[in-house]
C-alpha cells in the first residue's frame, strides 16, 4: 500500500466533505494530524459515510489545545467505504490545520 494525501486543510464550523473515496474503493487512514493555529482550545469532529449525521460520527469534539499539534490516534486505521465520504468541523473555523493521509485500494 502506498501512503498518499487525502486531505489538507481547514475545517469550517459546519461539517464539509475532506475526502470521498471511489465507488471502486475502500480508502484507510494511515495518518490524522491536527495543528491548532490559535492561542485558545478548539475541538475537533469527524463523521464517515453518505452524511454527517450522529449515526456516522466517528470522533466527537476532541480538544485540541492552542498552539499544538497532535496525531489523533482514534482516527488510524478507520475506513471510508466505497462512496463514502470523511466530513470534518472544527468549533472556530480556520482555527485548525489538518491533515490526513492513507491508502485507498479497489474493493
Amino acid at each position: 500500500m502506498a501512503k498518499r494525501s487525502f486531505y489538507v486543510g481547514q475545517p469550517t464550523t459546519a461539517a464539509g466533505a475532506a475526502y470521498s473515496a471511489a465507488s471502486t474503493q475502500n480508502a484507510t487512514i494511515f495518518s490524522f494530524t491536527v495543528t491548532n493555529t490559535t492561542a485558545t482550545a478548539v475541538t475537533l469532529s469527524a463523521w464517515v459515510g453518505a452524511s454527517a449525521v450522529d449515526a456516522t460520527k466517528v470522533l466527537e469534539s476532541v480538544s485540541i489545545p492552542g498552539a499544538a499539534t497532535f496525531g489523533i490516534q482514534e482516527m488510524l486505521n478507520v475506513t471510508i467505504p466505497k462512496s463514502s465520504t470523511l466530513y470534518l468541523a472544527a468549533s472556530t473555523a480556520s482555527a485548525l490545520t489538518v491533515q490526513v493521509s492513507g491508502d485507498a485500494v479497489t474493493a
